[in-house]
């Protein structure tokens, strides 16, 4: 008979450390609760996986790993009262209530280590959670989602290395800027939380405050990250809220993606202008929108240049004279712009709105209209109809030529030889939906760069997960 085997939790080193010392009983219910504080963090590119903070945790969510109420509470008091987790007490009266928030202590913040978890309880409630995410079904994706269960891997040794070599340039950098000298030698001790760099940790955050921890903090996301891929936990579920395909691969840093395991090599290919481009297929059906405007923001959003278009505009530039290297960065600032005035409250980022409605007055009040009551509005409307593009019609158009690519929302990850029937098929999907198709953007999953740290300010896919998750 083949004997099941034994899960894995995540800690740091000095946390399994002091916990091996105690006399607690039930140790594996505190790595679980400690392992849990950052699991939670895997699912979206959100603020919470950007800046060290405290992350909500329900009691149900223990619960389906921990056998007993009373587990649960000595375990949390004594993480709590060893000055290993803070937890963040303050909850909202009313009918609205409020889980309590949970951070691992700065001091403890660093590279995660493998624990064997023991507890046959625990290991089977582990097993079953995994379990449980892929019997889901998901509509018009279930033969996808079985492919996806079968081959979504990493290579997970060059995974690791690349998340603390990433660790290391980010510190390094930030010493300079404080002028603070430190080798690349000590501050991967500094990040494996050895004892002799203590003195260290405490100068970096006194002269750049919370930095250093934030840095630590996306550290560990990302190796939770690429654990939970190579461990098997992997989930695959539209959203609820906007349709989205959320998946291991979506939430996963671009740097790591070309990390992904395949017989072939993998290329990414996505849409220009994607949410202006939505955004465009939709005004073409409301009223009140100024025909030579939106004919001059189509022609712009269609052809993928609206971003260059508008920097000009936002920072007083002549896009077309800067080097390729400044076009890069003026490109990416003035797509941050254009997302915060599609996205953000409609008293918000007042300066930038005005510059956008002075070349497109009618399309600005349509999305002060449409965001007026929740300003995430507009963004689950153009979500909703690129998942209904990408999801419903063109995977299921692949399906029948038995081409997987994976899909992170407007964009596919597709082997090199099936990279064309991919790319038809989009272009027809769109003609056939909307009269008219992108711009698309092609290139080798090699050249993907780090996710701008500003991406994290304006896009926040983290709706609300069902707690089966977790």
């Amino acid at each position: 008979m083949k004997i099941a085997k034994n899960e894995q939790r995540y800690v740091t080193q000095p946390i399994l450390d002091y916990i091996t010392k105690t006399d607690y009983k039930r140790k594996d219910d505190l790595y679980c609760i400690i392992d849990l504080i950052y699991r939670r963090q895997i699912y979206f590119k959100t603020e919470l996986q950007r800046r060290y903070g405290y992350i909500e945790i329900p009691r149900s969510s223990f619960q389906k790993l921990i056998p007993s109420p009373n587990y649960i509470r000595e375990a949390l008091d004594f993480l709590v009262e060893n000055g290993l987790i803070k937890r963040n007490d303050f909850y909202q009266y009313g009918t609205i209530s409020k889980a309590k928030g949970y951070k691992i202590m700065t001091e403890y913040l660093g590279s995660k280590v493998p624990v064997e978890i023991t507890d046959s309880k625990i290991n089977k409630r582990i097993k079953e959670i995994k379990l449980n995410n892929r019997k889901k079904r998901v509509k018009n994706l279930e033969f996808f989602k079985s492919k996806y269960y079968k081959n979504f891997k990493i290579d997970f040794d060059a995974a690791m290395s690349a998340i603390t070599e990433n660790a290391i340039s980010e510190i390094s950098e930030l010493c300079k800027k404080i002028k603070y000298d430190i080798s690349d030698k000590r501050i991967l001790e500094l990040i494996e939380c050895r004892s002799n760099t203590t003195m260290d940790r405490i100068i970096i955050t006194q002269r750049c405050g919370y930095e250093l921890n934030n840095i630590l903090h996306r550290l560990m996301v990302h190796q939770q990250q690429v654990y939970a891929i190579h461990d098997g936990y992997l989930f695959f579920k539209r959203n609820k809220t906007n349709g989205r395909l959320d998946t291991n691969l979506t939430s996963l840093p671009s740097y790591l993606r070309k990390f992904l395991k395949s017989d072939e090599k993998l290329f990414s290919l996505d849409i220009k202008n994607s949410q202006p481009f939505f955004l465009y297929t939709k005004l073409q059906n409301e009223i009140g929108i100024n025909k030579d405007e939106l004919e001059l923001y189509g022609e712009l959003a269609v052809n993928g240049v609206l971003y260059e278009y508008l920097a000009n505009d936002f920072f007083g530039i002549d896009y077309d004279s800067l080097d390729d290297e400044n076009k890069v960065v003026y490109r990416e600032k003035s797509k941050i712009n254009l997302f915060r005035i599609l996205y953000s409250k409609v008293e918000s980022y007042l300066s930038i709105k005005e510059v956008f409605a002075e070349k497109f007055p009618t399309i600005m009040k349509y999305i002060n209209q449409v965001n007026f009551k929740k300003n995430n509005t507009l963004a689950v409307l153009l979500q909703e109809r690129e998942s209904l593009t990408v999801l419903d019609m063109v995977m299921v158009r692949l399906q029948e030529k038995n081409i997987n690519p994976f899909t992170i929302h407007d964009s596919f990850l597709v082997t090199e030889s099936e990279l064309s029937v991919v790319r038809e098929t989009l272009v027809s999907v769109c003609i056939e939906m909307y009269g008219i198709a992108p711009q698309l953007h092609e290139k080798d999953l090699l050249e993907e760069k780090m996710d701008s740290e500003e991406d994290y300010k304006f896009i926040d896919d983290g709706y609300d997960l069902p707690e089966s998750f977790f």
